[in-house]
């Protein structure tokens, strides 16, 4: 398929969208999608709040939104030029939180059962942290599900994999060990939140527990948890993140080669970057 056209979504069988307040099958010509008609009663984080205001209400669709990717979306819209001023006025907190309301997450300071439970599932978080003058940093792990070993109600620990080794997040704890976590499990829309204060480590105790595809991690982070909640799954529904027909996305984008080249204006070709990446990739542990 050539690139830049979004590819239809295929017709799929009935399909389970998973929640943690219940599953429900769900069919149409759409993909896996999810309708919600307006008036319906989203349930997701345990609340009884009408979807009317996640809902997408175009002309032509009305009343459609939640979990379908239109097979006439078309193309990604472009990011424009801003029009506007480049720095906009900085909210006092006060008005963000009179603007908000109040958090409806049950913020817990440990890990209880059901914390565990998903962490057991969980193969893939992103890690969030930041030095001593507050520059941010965002990193990935993943691993098979439950790499993240619970070590009791108030310690995690996470293996460090081959990476980048740019070590952005370690040298970010050596000046400020502040640390926040966000667990996925793949086709679920909601996900796990933990804050609290890492440090690495390389005790062979730990690090055994982490043993995978007979390698055992060189380091790993201990996080001290100080929060744990779970996010409903606005964000995900939204993004349309688990619906297959997303991944036609991906069809939009140039290859990691095609992109270094053009970045760094070299005179290679691309696939001979993308083979040397897709070598790297079957170096796993």
């Amino acid at each position: 398929m050539a690139r830049g056209a979004l590819r239809p979504p295929a017709r799929h069988p009935p399909s389970t969208i998973h929640g943690l307040h219940g599953d429900r099958e769900v069919a149409g010509e759409h993909g896996h999608e999810l309708i919600l008609e307006a008036g319906d009663v989203d349930r997701v984080g345990g609340g009884d709040e009408p979807v009317d205001d996640l809902l997408d209400r175009g002309d032509d669709h009305p009343g459609r939104g939640v979990g379908v990717l239109d097979p006439d979306l078309g193309t990604p819209v472009e990011q424009l030029p801003y029009a506007g001023d480049p720095s906009p006025l900085v909210l006092p907190p006060d008005e963000v939180r009179a603007r908000l309301g109040e958090p409806e997450a049950k913020i817990l300071d440990h890990i209880d059962d059901h914390f565990r439970h998903f962490i057991a599932h969980s193969p893939f978080l992103t890690m969030a942290t930041a030095d001593a003058a507050g520059r941010a940093d965002c990193s990935t792990r993943g691993d098979y599900p439950g790499f993240v070993k619970v070590l009791d109600e108030r310690t995690l620990a996470i293996p460090d994999r081959p990476g980048n080794k740019i070590a952005d997040s370690f040298r970010n704890l050596a000046e400020n060990d502040g640390i926040g976590l966000l667990l996925l499990i793949p086709g679920l829309r909601e996900t796990l939140q933990i804050n609290g204060r890492a440090y690495p480590t390389d005790e062979a105790d730990a690090l055994a527990r982490m043993r995978t595809e007979a390698r055992e991690p060189i380091l790993a982070l201990v996080v001290e948890v100080a929060e744990a909640y779970f996010h409903c799954g606005r964000a995900l529904i939204r993004a349309r993140l688990w619906d297959p027909a997303s991944q036609a996305l991906a069809d939009e984008m140039p290859s990691a080669g095609e992109t270094v080249t053009g970045q760094l204006g070299l005179d290679v070709d691309p696939e001979v970057i993308d083979r040397g990446l897709e070598a790297g990739y079957r170096k796993l542990y």
